[in-house]
């Protein structure tokens, strides 16, 4: 598209929106059906072979932009890490690329290259220029009359094979008639295929005079008039030239072969090493969350295996004869994964029988018992008419319509260079140095080495709630953890706790950031975090229940407009 497209689609939240869905769409092409089958799907919605020719060198566009494709997908198949890991390859490719025969630039059309084809495929077919190197070759006939031969014979030219008959030699004649026509025909095609001129290479090799052309150059001749020397076969062609006006030339070929390279002759080139004083970054990268947080002060020993042991309870035992409930559902990467597609593919305005039939069909693709279904579907039922505001009960996701909400949101945002504890004092400032139970967190609860770049991240779940007339935005985040088998497990104070714990907080701290930059990309000098920023919704499923009264099983928070404004400027350089 063009940026006067793009500029318009801003304008137009209709385009853009359908702009969004066909991105959206080809995401999921290419993380179901790798790169490859993505990159078919934009040149065909947006037919870009015909808007590329329309533009100046159109052929040497398309030849690039389809060179290029392919190496990615040879590369995507080789390393089967997904889009990030084919961005840092390409990223690296353009910065250093390897020396390799695949990646020098192609010919703009298969016209101008040279084709090689067998004098048999070139029927239909022409060239500017045509070589025809062996037609003085004749294949081996060294034990043929031992070998079966295939005729047609008879009124209606019927095809015979002989084995080894008594006519043999009669139907080898035969035989040997019909392979010299077709050599003939085919002949013919190949010496008709030059648009401006044609080579044909002959010499006097032992059976040269048993090929097609040898039949066609020599008709007429008596065997004692067949060329025995070179200088006989010089004359016959020249005979044929003076037939031909002109049209047609013998000359002698060069057959002196090359002399080889010499470097003792050559002057020697004095190498010198060149001095650079430059310093490679090592910390420009794509980064995230994880990254940030992987070696973050957990406080004692004691206290962190205290954490851990109220994380990571002994599990229920669970037993198919009795009606189960989600509190006992298997915890894990796996099961939370199985939770995630479902919320992710589910229709948030759909039946109960509706809902039921998609955890049905996510539990036999994940190979979980069908006897879990009514206590997952129960959590779907909790989940989707639980109140997200206590102080507003007509407030669920039961009310998000699909066109209102963004699943997996990917994001990208860049980053200036930053500081684990610049970091954190920007969190103390705004009174993010928290204390949990008897132990507490030092004010430098992040411990990463500076680090710069882009930020890389995935929200589960953005959705749109009108309000009047305006829009307000949230953040939601499903969490599959098990904190208990109380329902007091789940209340808003062991949430925060939980949120500090994992590092949460600053995890929707992200998030915020992200979401906040696109809608101002999105709304312009319309949007204000105030008015359409709503908040971050933490569900932690296992606690979403009915007698909870949306008090229990949900964080929410949304984060002052100062602080937000201070970790942009920390992020993005002071910007």
């Amino acid at each position: 598209k063009s940026a006067l497209d793009l500029f318009h689609a801003g304008q137009e939240e209709e385009r853009f929106e359908a702009w969004t869905d066909s991105f959206r769409h080809w995401h999921t092409l290419w993380t179901g059906r790798g790169f490859s089958a993505m990159f078919q799907a934009v040149v065909k919605d947006w037919d870009v072979k015909a808007r590329l020719m329309i533009l100046d060198r159109g052929h040497r566009r398309n030849t690039n932009l389809f060179h290029l494709a392919q190496l990615l997908h040879e590369a995507d198949l080789t390393s089967r890490g997904g889009a990030a890991v084919l961005l840092e390859w390409f990223r690296k490719q353009r910065v250093n690329p390897e020396d390799n025969e695949e990646h020098q630039l192609r010919l703009e059309q298969d016209a101008e290259a040279v084709t090689i084809v067998t004098i048999h495929k070139s029927k239909g077919m022409e060239y500017p220029l045509v070589f025809l190197p062996f037609l003085w070759s004749q294949p081996n006939q060294r034990n043929k009359d031992k070998e079966p031969c295939v005729f047609h014979d008879g009124e209606d030219r019927q095809l015979f094979c002989d084995l080894g008959s008594d006519r043999m030699a009669f139907h080898r004649t035969l035989a040997d008639r019909e392979n010299l026509a077709e050599s003939l025909r085919v002949l013919y095609v190949a010496l008709t295929r030059a648009k401006k001129r044609c080579w044909v290479v002959w010499g006097r090799a032992s059976s040269s005079s048993d090929t097609a052309f040898a039949r066609l150059v020599y008709t007429g001749l008596e065997d004692k008039d067949k060329p025995a020397d070179d200088g006989r076969l010089e004359d016959i062609f020249k005979a044929i030239g003076e037939e031909s006006n002109g049209l047609i030339q013998a000359v002698h070929a060069n057959l002196e072969r090359p002399l080889p390279f010499d470097r003792k002759n050559g002057a020697p080139t004095a190498l010198n090493v060149r001095s650079w004083s430059g310093r490679i970054e090592s910390d420009f990268r794509i980064t995230s969350f994880s990254s940030l947080t992987s070696r973050r002060d957990q406080g004692s020993e004691v206290e962190a295996r205290d954490r851990d042991r109220a994380r990571h309870k002994e599990p229920v035992e669970v037993q198919a004869e009795r009606e189960q409930v989600f509190m006992d559902f298997p915890r894990g990467a796996r099961p939370g994964t199985f939770l995630h597609d479902i919320f992710e593919h589910l229709d948030f305005t759909w039946s109960e029988e509706e809902a039921q039939g998609l955890v049905r069909e996510k539990l036999e693709a994940y190979g979980y018992e069908s006897f879990w279904l009514s206590a997952v579907s129960t959590m779907v039922r909790n989940v989707l008419h639980t109140p997200l505001a206590p102080e507003d009960p007509c407030f669920t996701f039961s009310t998000v319509t699909n066109p209102d909400r963004l699943n997996e949101l990917e994001f990208y945002f860049p980053l200036s260079k930053i500081r684990s504890e610049n970091l954190s004092d920007v969190l103390a400032r705004h009174g993010r140095t928290v204390r949990v139970g008897e132990g507490a967190f030092s004010q430098n609860r992040f411990e990463f080495q500076p680090v710069k770049g882009f930020m890389r991240g995935f929200m589960d779940l953005v959705f749109r709630r009108r309000t009047g007339n305006v829009a307000r935005y949230f953040i939601v985040d499903w969490k599959s953890n098990f904190l208990g088998t109380r329902l007091e497990d789940y209340s808003p104070d062991n949430l925060g706790r939980v949120m500090v714990e994992e590092s949460y907080d600053l995890q929707y701290l992200l998030y915020t950031l992200a979401l906040d930059r696109y809608l101002r990309l999105k709304l312009g000098d319309s949007y204000d975090y105030t008015t359409h920023f709503g908040g971050v919704f933490y569900v932690f499923l296992r606690g979403v229940k009915p007698e909870g009264q949306g008090t229990f099983g949900i964080f929410r928070d949304r984060p002052d407009p100062e602080l937000i404004r201070d970790l942009s400027r920390l992020f993005w350089g002071g910007k």
